[in-house]
């Protein structure tokens, strides 16, 4: 009809100005700065730490942007050295407002609880594309361990694949 608006498509990512592609096949538009875009790496450490996957109460995406800004984390791995550079002085989380000694302490009990989880809460929680929790149950049920699944996909011959509902071409390229 003639009230229709035209939408331009934006060729670059709002948060890192890198260039958007589209995938064969698929709609979406994707950042191609998988390393250092700001909004993915925040999206990344969300999940990590979301409730179906390490399920770390009291960091949710608001903690994480503020962490993140502030410079005392700038991926997954800084959230389990939280505790040692706190206690060395190197970061002082009790400065900023909102930041109280219970908030940190239940915060340091959450991630210390979340350093044990089950394996598919792992493999969910790394945010491997195209494998969800119902996949991340399989591979779990399928491999002892990391180590295991990370070697059976390195593998490109494919003979050590296993049977896996939903494990397909485009999920076996995710893996790899």
């Amino acid at each position: 009809n003639k009230n229709k608006i035209k939408i331009n498509i934006p060729s670059k990512c709002p948060s890192c100005n890198q260039k958007l592609i589209k995938a064969e096949k698929e709609v979406a538009l994707r950042c191609i700065n998988f390393d250092f875009c700001q909004e993915q790496i925040i999206y990344r450490i969300s999940h990590f730490v979301s409730r179906q996957a390490l399920n770390i109460e009291g960091l949710g995406e608001k903690q994480i942007r503020f962490l993140k800004e502030k410079g005392i984390i700038k991926n997954i791995d800084d959230i389990f050295l939280l505790k040692r550079k706190h206690d060395s002085n190197s970061i002082n989380l009790y400065k900023y407002n909102g930041w109280g000694k219970k908030s940190v302490e239940n915060l340091f009990k959450a991630i210390r609880k979340s350093s044990t989880v089950p394996f598919d809460k792992f493999i969910y929680a790394l945010g491997i594309r195209h494998v969800g929790k119902e996949l991340s149950i399989s591979l779990s049920n399928n491999f002892k361990n990391l180590e295991e699944l990370i070697e059976t996909f390195s593998d490109l011959s494919r003979k050590n694949l296993p049977e896996c509902d939903g494990l397909g071409e485009i999920i076996i390229n995710s893996l790899r």
